[in-house]
């Protein structure tokens, strides 16, 4: 089982019927063997990016597709939507994220529309998306339900933009140093070497870090009691 290949089944599943975090988590339990930390982070961000940015991956894949998104089959469905968070918000490069749609998409059976995968995940993901109306920009491209966006706007007007905008930035995680096992200096190395932006924090035995895209190893953070989140993203 593949990441991608679990982050698909996962949106299918949740789909039809669920909340989000127990599908993904009961997707993840049945794995055998089991995905490894990074890999089960990595799937969780698809999976999660996906659902946030779901109504302009559906208007982006729908200007490019003979029929509506909503009556594809349902794997053509979470392939497209997933390749194309990918591609758009994970800094997954275009042609990796088409290629590795495509190959999921002949390994869920629907080898008949790997093209159409193709084609369409090429040109969705270098269209523009412009709305003349603010309501239907605050609800397509930012993604805010109909009547919230209605709401923002009637309350903030021009400023709901750059709001709505604040939402997705991702805010850096914060640690407590455990000085028991550790000290500053080793543990921003450590970090540092598996790729981390690290900054120290404000007093001694603080950091802040920007995770990668696909986690942290666990030797790090925070199994091996070196460190505790403060603060940490929910995403």
């Amino acid at each position: 089982m593949t990441p991608r290949r679990l982050a698909v089944k996962a949106l299918i599943h949740q789909e039809q019927a669920g909340y989000a975090n127990l599908v993904l988590d009961a997707e993840l339990k049945k794995c055998t063997p089991p995905l490894d930390s990074r890999d089960a982070a990595f799937a969780a961000r698809i999976f999660y990016t996906t659902l946030e940015r779901l109504p302009l991956l559906d208007y982006r894949i729908n200007q490019f597709t003979k029929k509506p998104v909503a009556k594809l089959d349902a794997p053509v469905r979470a392939v497209l939507r997933a390749g194309l968070a990918q591609a758009l918000y994970m800094n997954v490069p275009l042609p990796a994220a088409v290629n590795e749609s495509v190959k999921l998409t002949r390994a869920l059976g629907k080898s008949s529309a790997a093209g159409m995968v193709n084609a369409v995940l090429r040109r969705a993901a270098v269209s523009e998306a412009d709305f003349a109306d603010p309501l239907d920009r605050l609800s397509i491209y930012y993604c805010l339900s109909r009547p919230v966006a209605e709401l923002f706007y009637a309350q903030f007007g021009e400023e709901a933009f750059p709001l709505a905008t604040a939402f997705y930035e991702k805010p850096k995680t914060t640690i407590r140093v455990n000085t028991l096992r550790t000290n500053d200096t080793a543990l921003t190395a450590l970090l540092q070497q598996e790729g981390h932006t690290v900054a120290g924090g404000a007093g001694r035995g603080v950091c802040r870090f920007a995770r990668r895209e696909r986690g942290i190893q666990k030797r790090a953070f925070p199994c091996a009691g070196a460190c505790q989140p403060v603060c940490r993203a929910l995403r």
